[in-house]
C-alpha cells in the first residue's frame, strides 16, 4: 500500500476513533466525571478501536506488536493529550464543555501525528529515515499538484 493510501486509511480510522473518544469524553464530562478519568476511559475506547482497525486495514498485517502499540498509544493518549489539554486550559482559561472539547480535539490532532509515525514503524518495520523520505515525498507531491484558487 502506498504512503498516500496508508495516510488516507489512517485518517479515516482516526476520524472514527476520534468520534468514539470525543463522544465518550464529552458524555463523561457532562456526567461530571473527573477530567483525568474521562480522558483515560475515552482514550482507552479509542485505543482498542485503533489497534483492531489499523492492524487490519491500514497496515494489513498479521504481526501483532500489542505491547509496543500500547506503549506508543498510551504515551500519545495519556501523556501528550492530558499535557496539551492542561496547557490549553491554563493558557486560555477554558472552563466550559465546548472549550474542553475543542482542547481535546487539538490534543487528539497532536497524538494522531505521533501515532501514525510510530505505528508505521512497529507494524511494518519501516525505518525512521525511510519513513521521513516517504512522508516528505508525499507532501512534495501534494504541493506540486495544487491548482490555483479561482
Amino acid at each position: 500500500m502506498t504512503i498516500r493510501k496508508q495516510i488516507t486509511t489512517f485518517a479515516t480510522i482516526g476520524a472514527l476513533n476520534t468520534a468514539i473518544d470525543i463522544t465518550i469524553y464529552t458524555l463523561l464530562i457532562w456526567l461530571t466525571a473527573p477530567l483525568l478519568l474521562a480522558i483515560i476511559i475515552s482514550t482507552t475506547a479509542g485505543m482498542i478501536s485503533s489497534y483492531v482497525l489499523n492492524r487490519r486495514f491500514t497496515f494489513k498485517t498479521g504481526h501483532q506488536p500489542i505491547v509496543r502499540f500500547i506503549c506508543i498509544t498510551v504515551t500519545g493518549l495519556w501523556v501528550l493529550q492530558p499535557v496539551v489539554i492542561w496547557l490549553l486550559i491554563q493558557l486560555l482559561g477554558i472552563t466550559n464543555i465546548l472549550g474542553l472539547s475543542i482542547a481535546k480535539l487539538a490534543a487528539t490532532s497532536i497524538s494522531l501525528m505521533w501515532n501514525f509515525v510510530w505505528y508505521r514503524i512497529i507494524f511494518q518495520g519501516t525505518k525512521k529515515k525511510h519513513l521521513r523520505r516517504s512522508v516528505f515525498s508525499w507532501l512534495r507531491q501534494l504541493g506540486s499538484n495544487q491548482r490555483p484558487i479561482g
